[in-house]
Protein backbone atom coordinates (compact mmCIF):
# COMPACT_ATOMS: atom_id res chain seq x y z
CA UNK A 1 0.00 0.00 0.00
CA UNK A 2 2.85 2.34 1.10
CA UNK A 3 4.45 2.11 -2.74
CA UNK A 4 1.09 2.69 -4.02
CA UNK A 5 0.93 6.23 -1.98
CA UNK A 6 4.29 7.21 -3.14
CA UNK A 7 3.95 8.61 -6.72
CA UNK A 8 0.78 10.32 -5.94
CA UNK A 9 2.69 11.98 -2.73
CA UNK A 10 5.17 13.09 -5.14
CA UNK A 11 2.30 14.73 -7.10
CA UNK A 12 0.38 16.68 -4.40
CA UNK A 13 3.94 17.76 -2.97
CA UNK A 14 5.01 18.96 -6.66
CA UNK A 15 1.93 20.48 -7.59
CA UNK A 16 1.42 23.56 -5.27
CA UNK A 17 4.98 24.50 -5.89
CA UNK A 18 5.26 24.56 -9.65
CA UNK A 19 2.60 27.71 -9.43
CA UNK A 20 5.72 29.65 -8.36
CA UNK A 21 7.56 28.66 -11.18
CA UNK A 22 8.70 31.74 -13.30
CA UNK A 23 10.33 31.99 -16.86
CA UNK A 24 11.11 35.66 -18.72
CA UNK A 25 8.55 36.68 -21.06
CA UNK A 26 10.45 35.54 -24.12
CA UNK A 27 10.52 31.71 -22.88
CA UNK A 28 14.49 32.18 -22.23
CA UNK A 29 16.63 29.85 -20.50
CA UNK A 30 20.02 30.34 -18.47
CA UNK A 31 22.62 28.71 -20.50
CA UNK A 32 26.15 27.24 -19.77
CA UNK A 33 27.42 25.31 -16.62
CA UNK A 34 25.56 25.08 -13.63
CA UNK A 35 26.39 23.17 -10.54
CA UNK A 36 24.73 22.11 -7.35
CA UNK A 37 23.63 19.75 -4.16
CA UNK A 38 20.24 17.81 -3.94
CA UNK A 39 19.46 16.11 -0.60
CA UNK A 40 16.18 14.17 0.42
CA UNK A 41 14.75 11.12 1.33
CA UNK A 42 14.24 7.50 -0.09
CA UNK A 43 11.89 4.48 -0.11
CA UNK A 44 13.58 1.35 -1.55
CA UNK A 45 12.48 -2.03 -1.53
CA UNK A 46 14.91 -5.18 -2.47
CA UNK A 47 12.49 -7.94 -4.66
CA UNK A 48 11.77 -11.85 -4.73
CA UNK A 49 13.80 -12.39 -1.74
CA UNK A 50 11.17 -15.12 -0.96
CA UNK A 51 12.47 -17.25 -3.79
CA UNK A 52 15.94 -16.79 -2.58
CA UNK A 53 15.89 -17.60 0.77
CA UNK A 54 12.85 -20.01 1.02
CA UNK A 55 13.26 -23.49 -0.29
CA UNK A 56 10.56 -25.15 -2.14
CA UNK A 57 10.49 -28.28 0.45
CA UNK A 58 8.76 -26.09 2.60
CA UNK A 59 4.75 -26.05 2.18
CA UNK A 60 3.83 -22.88 1.27
CA UNK A 61 0.74 -22.76 3.02
CA UNK A 62 3.34 -23.11 6.63
CA UNK A 63 4.81 -19.81 6.26
CA UNK A 64 3.99 -16.05 4.99
CA UNK A 65 6.27 -13.33 3.99
CA UNK A 66 6.93 -9.81 2.83
CA UNK A 67 9.07 -7.25 1.00
CA UNK A 68 9.03 -4.04 2.94
CA UNK A 69 10.53 -0.68 2.04
CA UNK A 70 14.00 0.85 3.51
CA UNK A 71 13.35 4.40 4.65
CA UNK A 72 16.48 6.01 4.42
CA UNK A 73 18.12 9.65 2.72
CA UNK A 74 20.65 10.74 -0.04
CA UNK A 75 22.55 13.60 -1.25
CA UNK A 76 24.59 14.45 -4.44
CA UNK A 77 26.42 16.97 -6.41
CA UNK A 78 25.79 17.62 -9.86
CA UNK A 79 26.49 19.58 -13.13
CA UNK A 80 24.09 20.77 -15.57
CA UNK A 81 25.13 22.18 -19.04
CA UNK A 82 22.42 23.81 -21.41
CA UNK A 83 24.06 24.77 -24.86
CA UNK A 84 21.92 27.23 -25.63
CA UNK A 85 18.99 29.99 -24.04
CA UNK A 86 16.37 28.70 -26.19
CA UNK A 87 16.73 25.13 -25.70
CA UNK A 88 14.35 22.75 -23.75
CA UNK A 89 17.17 20.08 -22.82
CA UNK A 90 19.79 20.36 -20.11
CA UNK A 91 22.74 17.47 -19.42
CA UNK A 92 22.83 16.51 -16.21
CA UNK A 93 25.60 14.24 -14.28
CA UNK A 94 25.48 13.41 -10.76
CA UNK A 95 27.28 11.75 -8.08
CA UNK A 96 25.83 11.38 -4.77
CA UNK A 97 25.15 9.26 -1.80
CA UNK A 98 21.98 6.94 -1.28
CA UNK A 99 20.85 4.31 1.45
CA UNK A 100 18.99 1.79 -0.21
CA UNK A 101 18.00 -1.85 0.51
CA UNK A 102 14.89 -3.09 1.87
CA UNK A 103 13.58 -5.78 4.72
CA UNK A 104 11.97 -9.43 4.76
CA UNK A 105 9.66 -10.53 7.11
CA UNK A 106 9.00 -14.54 7.75
CA UNK A 107 6.51 -15.88 10.00
CA UNK A 108 5.42 -19.57 10.08
CA UNK A 109 3.28 -21.57 11.69
CA UNK A 110 5.92 -23.23 14.25
CA UNK A 111 5.49 -19.54 15.68
CA UNK A 112 9.06 -18.28 14.36
CA UNK A 113 8.90 -14.47 13.21
CA UNK A 114 12.19 -12.41 11.70
CA UNK A 115 13.30 -9.76 9.73
CA UNK A 116 16.22 -9.62 7.79
CA UNK A 117 17.17 -6.26 6.99
CA UNK A 118 19.77 -5.06 3.81
CA UNK A 119 20.61 -1.64 4.78
CA UNK A 120 22.72 -1.11 1.49
CA UNK A 121 24.58 2.57 0.72
CA UNK A 122 25.87 3.31 -2.66
CA UNK A 123 27.94 5.48 -4.37
CA UNK A 124 25.62 6.46 -7.51
CA UNK A 125 26.78 7.73 -11.02
CA UNK A 126 23.94 9.31 -13.22
CA UNK A 127 24.27 10.53 -16.73
CA UNK A 128 20.78 12.14 -17.27
CA UNK A 129 18.68 14.45 -19.82
CA UNK A 130 16.50 16.99 -18.33
CA UNK A 131 13.35 18.64 -20.17
CA UNK A 132 12.12 21.78 -19.36
CA UNK A 133 8.62 22.12 -20.74
CA UNK A 134 6.94 25.47 -21.43
CA UNK A 135 7.25 28.23 -18.68
CA UNK A 136 5.83 27.68 -15.65
CA UNK A 137 5.24 23.94 -15.87
CA UNK A 138 7.27 20.95 -13.99
CA UNK A 139 10.13 19.40 -15.76
CA UNK A 140 10.98 16.11 -16.63
CA UNK A 141 14.35 13.97 -15.73
CA UNK A 142 15.12 11.00 -17.35
CA UNK A 143 18.09 8.47 -17.96
CA UNK A 144 20.13 5.50 -16.01
CA UNK A 145 22.02 5.39 -13.13
CA UNK A 146 24.84 2.94 -11.28
CA UNK A 147 24.98 2.46 -7.81
CA UNK A 148 28.26 1.14 -6.25
CA UNK A 149 27.59 -1.34 -3.01
CA UNK A 150 29.54 0.36 0.14
CA UNK A 151 28.25 -1.67 2.42
CA UNK A 152 27.40 -5.05 0.69
CA UNK A 153 27.39 -7.09 4.28
CA UNK A 154 25.24 -4.78 6.24
CA UNK A 155 22.96 -7.07 6.87
CA UNK A 156 20.35 -7.03 9.95
CA UNK A 157 18.72 -10.39 11.20
CA UNK A 158 15.70 -10.26 14.12
CA UNK A 159 13.53 -12.66 15.62
CA UNK A 160 11.79 -13.52 18.53
CA UNK A 161 15.03 -16.23 19.24
CA UNK A 162 17.70 -15.71 22.18
CA UNK A 163 19.82 -12.56 20.86
CA UNK A 164 22.35 -14.88 21.10
CA UNK A 165 21.50 -17.18 18.68
CA UNK A 166 20.20 -14.28 16.10
CA UNK A 167 24.01 -12.59 16.43
CA UNK A 168 25.22 -16.01 15.05
CA UNK A 169 22.88 -16.19 12.74
CA UNK A 170 22.87 -12.98 11.28
CA UNK A 171 27.12 -13.70 10.61
CA UNK A 172 26.75 -16.57 8.88
CA UNK A 173 24.52 -15.18 6.74
CA UNK A 174 26.67 -11.74 5.89
CA UNK A 175 28.91 -14.59 4.78
CA UNK A 176 26.04 -16.14 2.33
CA UNK A 177 23.97 -13.42 1.00
CA UNK A 178 26.44 -10.51 -0.42
CA UNK A 179 25.18 -6.95 -1.92
CA UNK A 180 26.30 -6.29 -5.62
CA UNK A 181 25.85 -3.20 -7.51
CA UNK A 182 23.00 -1.96 -8.64
CA UNK A 183 22.20 -0.54 -12.45
CA UNK A 184 18.95 1.02 -13.20
CA UNK A 185 16.78 2.98 -15.65
CA UNK A 186 15.23 6.60 -13.34
CA UNK A 187 12.84 9.09 -13.88
CA UNK A 188 11.21 12.05 -12.44
CA UNK A 189 9.83 15.28 -12.69
CA UNK A 190 10.59 18.74 -10.51
CA UNK A 191 9.38 22.15 -10.53
CA UNK A 192 12.34 24.72 -10.03
CA UNK A 193 11.44 27.30 -7.77
CA UNK A 194 13.25 30.51 -8.96
CA UNK A 195 12.05 32.92 -6.13
CA UNK A 196 13.80 30.83 -3.82
CA UNK A 197 16.66 29.51 -6.17
CA UNK A 198 15.54 25.88 -5.14
CA UNK A 199 13.87 23.23 -6.95
CA UNK A 200 11.85 20.30 -5.95
CA UNK A 201 12.12 17.10 -7.73
CA UNK A 202 9.98 13.85 -7.41
CA UNK A 203 12.00 10.48 -9.12
CA UNK A 204 11.38 6.64 -9.10
CA UNK A 205 14.62 4.56 -10.00
CA UNK A 206 14.04 0.98 -11.91
CA UNK A 207 16.09 -1.66 -10.83
CA UNK A 208 17.79 -4.01 -13.85
CA UNK A 209 20.37 -6.22 -11.98
CA UNK A 210 20.65 -9.08 -9.17
CA UNK A 211 21.71 -6.78 -6.00
CA UNK A 212 21.90 -9.79 -3.89
CA UNK A 213 24.69 -12.57 -4.70
CA UNK A 214 24.37 -15.85 -2.96
CA UNK A 215 27.01 -17.66 -1.68
CA UNK A 216 27.26 -21.63 -1.40
CA UNK A 217 25.72 -22.23 1.88
CA UNK A 218 24.00 -25.19 3.83
CA UNK A 219 20.29 -22.28 4.41
CA UNK A 220 19.25 -24.47 1.20
CA UNK A 221 19.14 -20.63 -0.27
CA UNK A 222 19.78 -20.20 -4.32
CA UNK A 223 20.75 -17.94 -6.44
CA UNK A 224 18.24 -16.08 -7.70
CA UNK A 225 17.50 -12.43 -9.58
CA UNK A 226 16.63 -9.30 -7.05
CA UNK A 227 16.27 -6.49 -8.41
CA UNK A 228 15.53 -2.99 -6.54
CA UNK A 229 13.57 -0.30 -7.31
CA UNK A 230 13.38 2.76 -4.85
CA UNK A 231 11.64 6.48 -4.76
CA UNK A 232 13.55 9.39 -3.50
CA UNK A 233 12.24 13.30 -3.21
CA UNK A 234 14.93 15.62 -3.09
CA UNK A 235 15.25 19.17 -2.63
CA UNK A 236 18.03 21.20 -4.99
CA UNK A 237 20.06 24.15 -5.78
CA UNK A 238 22.16 25.24 -8.86
CA UNK A 239 24.71 27.66 -9.29
CA UNK A 240 26.24 28.86 -11.77
CA UNK A 241 29.82 28.99 -12.67
CA UNK A 242 31.25 32.18 -12.97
Amino acid sequence: MTKKLLPYLFCCLLFPTFLFSQRDAGGRFEEGFFWGFKAGVTSSTVLDLRTTLIAPIYPVETYQTQDNTRLGGMGAFFIDYRHSSKSYVVGRFEIGYTMQGGKFNYTDVNGLEYELAMNYDYLTLAPLIKINVPPGMPYVIMGCQIGVNLTGETLRYTSNDDAFIDLQVQESLRTVLKGRANTALTAGIGVELTRSGFYLEGRYTHGLTDVVETQANSFLFIENKNTSNYYQLTLGIPVPFQ
